[in-house]
């Protein structure tokens, strides 16, 4: 009893008031991968549009990485362009040094815990809870709810702390002073965020 039904998120084929829920797991950060306009404000248009066909009291569910990533400060790929540090460059900076290495500008925005959050409110969505997630938003073995510094604890010692390699060391000396300093929500790989309309 499933319809598949291509369309695109900038014009969406359904009325308002459609839908309980709307999963954009791995989507918002490809939004405007084919258009020329702004990233951010395309990726505006798209949630603006899902608020739309959400019911009221609806859900959005989005899976996605993490622009401050511990990983990106050691040097990781960003997953959509594959270029070291540009998640955390400035976003005119981005632009010319993926244009320098891609030959294409750099349209694949992701955000920080208060971007996310700054996004979805200026959208119209009225609550916003945000989860970090490890290793990632695909394959969740742990999804922690921000206030929770004992499962913080938790998760660095058994998820970070069993990572081998050199980087993956540093890793884990950075993850122990984030959780010591009260600030690593900030910085894990990937959120689980769930919006209400």
């Amino acid at each position: 009893n499933v319809k598949v039904i291509n369309a695109n998120a900038l014009q969406l084929p359904f009325p308002e008031n459609s839908f309980d829920l709307v999963i954009m797991n791995g989507v918002l950060e490809w939004a405007a991968l084919y258009s020329k306009q702004n990233p951010k404000k395309v990726q505006e248009q798209v949630l603006s549009n899902v608020l739309k066909v959400l019911k009221p009291n609806g859900y959005l569910y989005i899976g996605i990485e993490n622009r401050l990533s511990y990983r990106h400060f050691l040097g990781h790929y960003d997953p959509h362009v594959e270029l070291v540090f540009i998640t955390l460059m400035p976003r005119f900076l981005a632009n010319a040094y993926s244009r320098v290495f891609t030959g294409t500008p750099y349209k694949t925005y992701i955000y920080s815990y208060k971007g996310y959050a700054k996004l979805l409110k200026r959208t119209g969505y009225k609550e916003v809870e945000i989860y970090n997630v490890l290793p990632d938003y695909n394959m969740p073995m742990y999804i922690i709810p921000v206030q929770s510094n004992g499962l913080y604890d938790y998760v660095v010692n058994q998820f970070v702390g069993t990572q081998t390699g050199f980087l993956n060391s540093i890793g884990r000396v950075i993850c122990r002073a984030l959780l010591k300093l009260g600030i690593i929500k900030y910085f894990l790989p990937a959120y689980i965020i769930i919006a209400r309309k």
